[in-house]
């Protein structure tokens, strides 16, 4: 199985101009984490929601709402892209592809051919490349040998922020939240994160890049 079979060919781009707010807004509403920035057609860079939530003001930040809304329109992607791209041509292998996301410090890899953005490629697609390859035989794997004890957990009296800011440290997307004998009652994750963020950033109907 090739990448061509696997990447998203409808890829969702940012200018390196756009706020903070607004990729936050593309990434809710288009429900992703990845998100690639191009000037013209070429691609310079790729920025993750992880990216976003590091480059906004801490959850214990003593600025007001309205700076804080102020900051997230006026700062531009550019500054908390990264432009160091793996990427990956559209006649890989998945084996080839997996060990380039291995490589990679996020999650996914643009697709490129001729030096044109043509898809994206992110670990759950080559996961399930992998799972309909394996067929019948991923259905014998035991969880067991794959799976990872959870070092870190919330609860559900924690604060949003709290947790973002565990997450953040740890350099995870899952916690789970379990009850202080250690039963588990849910999983919070990056996009829930993400998502709670988005929904009390409000809509911008006018951006003005950030003079340099």
């Amino acid at each position: 199985m090739y990448i061509r079979d696997l990447m998203t060919h409808s890829v969702i781009t940012a200018p390196p101009t756009m706020s903070l707010a607004l990729a936050q807004r593309l990434m809710h509403d288009h429900r992703i984490r990845h998100l690639p920035v191009v000037q013209g057609s070429q691609l310079i860079g790729v920025v993750t929601d992880r990216d976003l939530r590091q480059a906004l003001p801490s959850p214990i930040t003593t600025l007001t709402p309205d700076e804080i809304t102020y900051k997230k329109a006026t700062i531009a992607i550019a500054t908390c892209m990264t432009r160091a791209v793996s990427t990956v041509p559209p006649e890989a292998n998945i084996v080839q592809g997996t060990r380039r996301l291995l490589e990679g410090p996020y999650g996914c890899l643009p697709v490129l051919s001729r030096g044109q953005l043509v898809g994206l490629v992110t670990a759950i697609d080559v996961l399930r490349g992998f799972l309909m390859d394996l067929g019948s035989v991923a259905a014998h794997l035991p969880v067991r040998t794959y799976r990872h004890t959870a070092r870190l957990t919330g609860r559900q009296g924690d604060l949003v922020s709290q947790a973002q800011q565990r997450m953040q440290s740890a350099t995870i997307r899952h916690l789970p939240i379990v009850t202080e004998d250690g039963q588990l009652l849910g999983l919070l994750t990056d996009r829930d994160l993400r998502q709670a963020g988005a929904s009390s950033v409000p809509l911008l109907t006018h951006y003005e890049a950030p003079h340099c």
